[in-house]
């Protein structure tokens, strides 16, 4: 079968969506003028990148456990389902395509519609995810490679993770990266939230509300202004930090 993604672009043409006049006026000062960002990052990776996830988190974590700096993503599809189930990536709260069963019960590759930094597949059942992660200043906080991931403590305020989600959030407060794994329908699909920098002065934002936006930052008047926007729509955290045993510990 083909691709489904138009399928998905016709159903998304008949659904209504309305821009506050708050957000509008945010769109004014941020938008920036390309559609696809450049995929320059904002500073070449460190060399310890090479070494990610060569130990660290793997399934089966238990809660108030030491946390990780790396590990390795297993988000796998119950060959069991139906062929008619739909195996689905979800950008903010977008889906950013579909494909069903049926067209994954091979060991070819199938890419999702991917944006600066950020990619997403399905092979052998399971869902992968490539992404390169900045805060607002330039520094890489958050690297994953085909699902092998590495947290870079001195450049984040926090994070956390179970065998189903992970996020972490910048120094200045905000989360820069949601990963969820959860049912769609029938069949588990890949939810990717975040403040994704595509170059050192342009990212993408894919906000928990039903639209993602290509906006300036690297001045303070830029990051201001998107920092407004986060904070009117910002990402809501999927774990706790307080009390006993909070690490691994889903809200």
């Amino acid at each position: 079968m083909a691709h489904s993604t138009t399928r998905l672009s016709q159903r998304r043409k008949n659904e209504s969506f309305v821009i506050s006049g708050r957000l509008a006026a945010f769109i004014g000062i941020l938008m920036v003028t390309c559609i696809a960002c450049k995929k320059i990052s904002p500073q070449m990776l460190p060399s310890e990148t090479n070494t990610v996830a060569k130990s660290g988190h793997g399934n089966c974590v238990t809660i108030g456990k030491k946390l990780e700096t790396s590990g390795v993503f297993d988000f796998p599809i119950d060959p069991a389902l139906p062929n008619s189930a739909e195996a689905v990536v979800f950008l903010g709260s977008l889906a950013n395509g579909e494909f069903n069963l049926d067209e994954l019960r091979d060991s070819i590759k199938r890419t999702f519609a991917g944006t600066c930094n950020l990619t997403t597949y399905v092979v052998n059942l399971k869902y992968f995810i490539t992404a390169t992660i900045y805060d607002l200043h330039g520094n890489l906080i958050f690297l994953v490679q085909d699902n092998k991931w590495q947290i870079f403590k001195n450049s984040i305020r926090k994070y956390n993770y179970d065998d189903n989600g992970f996020e972490v959030f910048d120094k200045d407060g905000r989360i820069a990266m949601s990963i969820d794994f959860r049912t769609f329908r029938i069949a588990p699909a890949l939810y990717v939230k975040g403040i994704i920098p595509c170059t050192s002065s342009s990212l993408t934002y894919y906000s928990p509300e039903d639209f993602f936006l290509n906006v300036a930052y690297g001045t303070r008047e830029l990051n201001r202004a998107f920092d407004n926007l986060y904070n009117s729509y910002p990402i809501q955290p999927l774990f706790r930090y307080t009390g006993n045993d909070w690490q691994h510990a889903r809200l």
